[in-house]
């Protein structure tokens, strides 16, 4: 990103989303759920990457927002899981 990087690759990232999902499935979640499910980290995940990479350098507010993060997906998924399947 510093150096003007317009697409990045994480190395095991893309098969991590699909393995998850495949999981939830294998858990009875419906394919169309857990591949909303999947989106919607993925969405969070992303959208992450980019504000911590403003503070990659301060590790205070680094670990701050990790662990602010953490609580935001959580809310997340748990507002997620409350909201009625259609």
């Amino acid at each position: 990103m510093d150096l003007d990087v317009e697409v990045l690759y994480r190395d095991t990232y893309l098969s991590s989303l699909e393995v998850a999902r495949e999981v939830l499935c294998g858990l009875g979640v419906a394919r169309a759920e857990g591949e909303r499910t999947v989106r919607m980290f993925r969405a969070h995940d992303e959208a992450l990457l980019k504000r911590q990479h403003a503070i990659y350098h301060d590790e205070t507010a680094l670990i701050q927002s990790a662990k602010q993060a953490a609580d935001e997906l959580r809310s997340l998924f748990e507002s997620d899981a409350a909201e009625p399947i259609e």
